[in-house]
């Protein structure tokens, strides 16, 4: 159960800092419009491949061999490798930099969906609030995928704001799932100590609790 609950805490930190980053770049990248893509393409290249080291080390540090269900390392050659690609092919990511963008908010549109079935599974009320917030992003980034606007500068602007849009909303999921799972786990344990209460209190063939 330890075990278990490090998982949780460590994938809900990751997600919330995926989150501030998005809306960090998207704020900069609204502030600054004149920010030359390709040279943003480089640094992101970079960062790509500081990121996948790090995993890569983490997962040998830390031993997560030991423990089933983690992808760091697969996780960080995957970011070596992008990273690497960025670095070659700098004049073809700037030109799908937008699209780059409008994917990995498809792809968190996915990750909210694949969370609000969670919260239902959970018997979470208000399970419906998080796939309205998915089926939202999902929209957002295939209006920026489909690009509708006819104009570079607009299509840039439109998918900055929807990435912070979605690192927003992201933060406000993680949180409520978190806080999900603490009131369902609370539940068990008010359950299992209600079981072992009745198990425990032996009664009289005629039903009358014994004293």
């Amino acid at each position: 159960m330890e075990q278990k609950e490090k998982t949780f805490e460590s994938s809900w930190v990751m997600l919330v800092c995926i989150s501030v980053a998005y809306i960090a770049g998207g704020v900069l990248l609204l502030m600054f419009p004149q920010i030359s893509l390709p040279a943003l393409c480089q640094a992101m290249g970079i960062l790509l491949i500081i990121g996948g080291i790090v995993l890569i080390f983490s997962y040998f540090l830390q031993k997560r061999y030991l423990v089933p269900g983690h992808f760091e390392f697969a996780g960080g050659a995957a970011c070596i490798l992008l990273g690497i690609f960025a670095l070659m092919r700098t004049t073809e990511v700037a030109f799908a930099f937008s699209q780059i963008l409008a994917l990995m908010v498809l792809g968190d549109s996915l990750v909210k969906m694949q969370y609000s079935m969670d919260l239902l599974r959970l018997q979470e009320k208000r399970w419906w609030a998080v796939l309205i917030a998915a089926v939202l992003s999902i929209v957002l980034a295939m209006t920026a995928l489909a690009n509708p606007f006819g104009n570079d500068s607009i299509r840039l602007r439109f998918t900055y704001a929807v990435l912070i849009a979605d690192g927003a909303m992201n933060i406000v999921v993680v949180l409520f799932l978190r806080h999900a799972h603490r009131c369902y786990e609370k539940r068990i344990l008010e359950d299992s100590s209600q079981d072992e209460t009745e198990e425990f209190n032996p009664v009289e063939p005629n039903g009358v609790p014994m004293k």
